[in-house]
C-alpha cells in the first residue's frame, strides 16, 4: 500500500521519466488504487508516460480497468476514443462485462464499437443474448455487426439467428449475415448459401460464394459448384480464391473429379484473368485454380505467365513448376523452343524432371552441353531427378562439369537412379573433388546408397594420407554405416585432424548405436569445443537419454556455447534431475545460456523456476526477457 501511494506521488511529477517510471512500477505490482490515475495519464503531453500508462492498465486488466476506461469511448478527442478501444480489445476476458454493457449504449458508434471489439476475442457466456437484443437496432452498420460478431463467436442459436438476418432490407446486413455464417462452421447453412447464390448479385452473392467455399466437404463441394456454373456462365464476379477451394474440397471426394464443362470453361477463364490482377495473392491463386482444374492448355498459360515475370525466385519456380506437374501435360516442345526459351526455362526444364517423362530425356541430355551455368543446373537436377536411364553417361560425364554444383547435383542422380552400379564413378569423383561442399554431398549420394562395397571405401579412405579424404570417409560411414563400422569410427576419432575427429564423433551420434555410447560419452567429456557442439547438434533426445549424465555436465563446461547446447538438449530430454542446475543458469550464466536455460525449463514445465523467471522478465537483453515471459506464460 505505501508502495502504491508513493507510485501515485510520482504520476503528479513534473518529470515525464518519473511519470513513466510510475507507470511501469503500477504494472509490476497490478495496481488496481492506480487505475484512474493511469486513465488520466492517457492524456499526457509525453507521448512515453502516454505508452507506459496504456501498457500499466493492459498489464492490470480485468473489469476495473474496464469500466474506468469506457467512458472514455464518448469523448469529443478521437484518439482518446482510439485508445480505450484499444485498451478494450487488448485486456480480453476482463472486458466482456463491460463490453456488453455497451450494447445498450445510446451512441451507435460506440455499440458498433462494443461489438467489433467482442467480435475480435470471442466474447462471453451472456454474450450472444446480449447480441440477440439489438439484431432488429435502427442503425444498419451497427446489424452487421452483430451479425458477423455472432459468426465469429459462435454464440448459441447464432445459427437461427443469421438466417433470420438473411432476411434484412439492408444489403450491407445480408453481406454480413453471409460472412458470419462462414465463420460460425456450420455446414447446415451450405444449402442456404446455395440458395443465396442463386438468388443474391453483388457483393451478397460474392459473400455466399466465399462463405460455402469455407463450409463445403467433399460430399457437398460438387452440389455448390453445379450453383456456381449458372453464374460463371453470366456475368457473375467471383473469387478465383474460393472456386479453387471449391474444386480442391471437390476432389477430395471417392474417385476422380470431372467438374461439368461449362463450369470448366468459365473458371479457366477466371484463373488465367487472376494471372493478370495487380495483386500477387490473387495471381497465386490462378495459378493454385489452374493446377487444380488440370485443363492441358493452361500450361501454355503459365509459361506464358512466367515470362512476363520481371524475376523468378527460387520459392515461385518451385510454385511454377509444380503447376505445371499439377496440370500434366506440358505444350510441346522443342529444342529450338527451350533454347529461345526466357524466364520460363529453368521452371519448363525443373517440371520435365519431377514428371519423370523419359521423352523429354534426350532433349534434355542434348540442352546439357549448350547452356549457361545456371540453366546447367537446373538441366542436370532434371536429369537426376528423372533418373540416369539413357542419360547414365550424361550423368557421369557431368561428374567432372566445371560447375560444382552441376557435380553435386549429378552424383545425387547417380546414386538415387543407377545405385551400385555408380559407386566406382562416385569414388572417383570424390577422390579428385576439390571443393568441400561438393565433396560432402558426393559422400553423401554415397552414404544413401549404403552397400557393403560403400562401407569397405569409407572405411578404406580412413587410412588415406589426405586428411580431407579421411573426412568424408567418418562423415559417409554416419549414413552408410551400421554396428560393424564403430571401430573403425572410433580409430577415427582419435585422429591428428580436428576435421576427422569431429566427422568421426558426429557420425558415431548419428549411427547413435549401443556400441557407439561409450566413444560418445568419452567425447563429451574429454573432446575439445568443436567435438563436444557436433555430438550435442546430432544427438536427438532419445539417443542423449542413454548419456544423459554426460550431457547434464557440460552445463558447468567452460564454453558457454556447450552450456548453451546442453541446456537446450536437456530440455528436449525433459531432463527432470537437470532442474536445479538448470534454475542456477538463470542467475549465475551469460545471456544465451539463460535463454536455453529459459526454454529447457519452459519444457520441463518447472514451477520452481518462477521466481528467478520473474527476475528475468524485465532483463535488459531482449532475447533473455522474451524467453523467461513466454516460460512464465507457459508454465503457470
Amino acid at each position: 500500500m505505501d508502495e502504491c501511494r508513493h507510485i501515485k506521488v510520482n504520476f503528479k511529477s513534473s518529470e515525464a521519466a518519473d511519470r513513466r517510471e510510475a507507470c511501469i512500477r503500477a504494472s509490476e505490482l497490478k495496481c488496481r488504487e492506480c487505475v484512474p490515475d493511469l486513465v488520466g495519464l492517457l492524456s499526457d503531453g509525453n507521448a512515453g508516460v502516454r505508452e507506459a500508462a496504456l501498457n500499466a492498465l493492459v498489464s492490470i486488466g480485468g473489469s476495473v480497468v474496464a469500466e474506468a476506461v469506457s467512458p472514455l469511448l464518448h469523448s469529443e478527442d478521437a484518439a482518446r476514443r482510439n485508445i480505450a478501444g484499444e485498451i478494450l480489445q487488448l485486456i480480453g476476458d476482463g472486458a466482456v462485462e463491460t463490453l456488453e454493457g455497451l450494447l445498450s449504449d445510446p451512441d451507435d458508434d460506440v455499440v458498433k464499437l462494443a461489438v467489433d471489439i467482442l467480435s475480435a476475442h470471442g466474447g462471453g457466456r451472456r454474450t450472444g443474448a446480449a447480441l440477440k437484443e439489438i439484431i432488429d437496432h435502427p442503425n444498419s452498420n451497427v446489424r452487421g455487426s452483430v451479425a458477423l460478431c455472432l459468426g465469429k463467436v459462435r454464440c448459441e442459436g447464432a445459427y437461427d439467428t443469421l438466417m433470420k438476418m438473411l432476411d434484412d432490407d439492408e444489403e450491407w446486413v445480408r453481406f454480413s449475415a453471409v460472412e458470419g455464417l462462414g465463420h460460425l462452421g456450420d455446414e447446415r447453412a451450405v444449402e442456404t448459401l446455395v440458395e443465396v447464390i442463386r438468388g443474391e448479385a453483388g457483393i451478397v452473392r460474392e459473400a455466399a460464394v466465399e462463405a460455402a467455399a469455407s463450409l463445403a466437404s467433399a460430399g457437398n463441394a460438387s452440389d455448390i459448384i453445379v450453383a456456381l456454373e449458372e453464374i460463371l456462365q453470366g456475368d457473375g464476379v467471383l473469387s478465383a480464391k474460393a472456386v479453387a477451394d471449391l474444386l480442391e474440397k471437390a476432389g477430395c471426394g471417392e474417385g476422380a473429379y470431372t467438374p461439368p464443362p461449362g463450369f470448366s470453361r468459365r473458371a479457366f477463364a477466371l484463373f488465367t484473368e487472376a494471372l493478370d490482377d495487380p495483386d500477387k495473392d490473387i495471381q497465386r491463386e490462378g495459378l493454385r485454380g489452374l493446377a487444380l482444374l488440370g485443363e492441358p492448355e493452361g500450361a501454355a498459360r503459365v509459361i506464358e505467365y512466367a515470362e512476363g515475370l520481371k524475376e523468378i525466385d527460387e520459392d515461385m519456380e518451385e510454385m511454377l513448376a509444380s503447376v505445371l506437374v499439377s496440370i500434366g501435360k506440358l505444350p510441346e516442345v522443342k529444342i529450338d523452343e527451350l533454347r529461345r526459351a526466357g524466364r520460363s526455362l529453368k521452371v519448363l526444364v525443373r517440371a520435365m524432371g519431377e514428371m519423370k517423362d523419359k521423352r523429354y530425356e534426350s532433349l534434355l541430355d542434348e540442352l546439357m552441353g549448350e547452356l549457361g551455368k545456371e540453366e546447367k543446373r537446373a538441366v542436370a537436377e532434371a536429369i537426376a531427378d528423372m533418373g540416369a536411364g539413357e542419360s547414365f553417361d550424361v550423368l557421369v560425364e557431368s561428374l567432372r562439369s566445371g560447375d560444382g554444383h552441376v557435380r553435386a547435383t549429378a552424383a545425387r542422380g547417380l546414386a538415387g537412379s543407377a545405385g551400385e552400379e555408380a559407386v566406382p564413378y562416385l569414388f572417383e569423383a570424390l577422390l579428385e573433388e576439390p571443393y568441400t561442399d561438393v565433396r560432402e554431398a558426393i559422400a553423401d549420394a554415397l552414404g544413401s546408397i549404403g552397400s557393403e562395397g560403400v562401407r569397405e571405401g569409407f572405411v578404406a579412405l580412413l587410412s588415406h594420407d589426405d586428411a580431407r579424404l579421411r573426412e568424408m570417409g567418418a562423415r559417409g560411414l554416419g549414413a552408410a554405416g551400421d554396428c560393424s563400422v564403430v571401430g573403425a569410427l572410433v580409430g577415427a576419432a582419435a585422429d591428428t585432424d580436428a576435421r576427422v575427429t569431429k566427422a568421426a564423433y558426429i557420425s558415431l551420434a548419428r549411427l547413435a548405436s549401443p556400441e557407439s555410447f561409450q566413444a560418445l560419452a568419452a567425447g563429451l567429456e574429454g573432446g575439445d569445443e568443436g567435438v563436444k557442439l557436433a555430438i550435442l547438434r546430432e544427438l536427438d533426445a532419445a539417443a542423449a537419454a542413454r548419456l544423459s549424465e554426460s550431457v547434464r555436465k557440460l552445463l558447468d563446461d567452460q564454453s558457454q556455447w556447450v552450456r548453451y547446447q546442453a541446456a537446450m538438449l536437456l530440455g528436449e530430454m525433459e531432463d527432470r534431475e537437470s532442474e536445479d542446475r538448470l534454475i542456477r543458469l538463470l542467475d549465475d550464466d551469460e545471456p544465451p545460456v539463460k535463454v536455453a536455460a529459459a526454454k529447457a525449463l519452459q519444457r520441463l514445465g518447472s514451477k520452481r523456476a518462477l521466481p528467478a523467471l520473474r527476475r528475468l522478465a524485465e532483463y535488459p537483453d531482449m532475447p533473455v526477457s522474451r524467453a523467461a515471459r513466454e516460460a512464465i506464460d507457459s508454465i503457470r
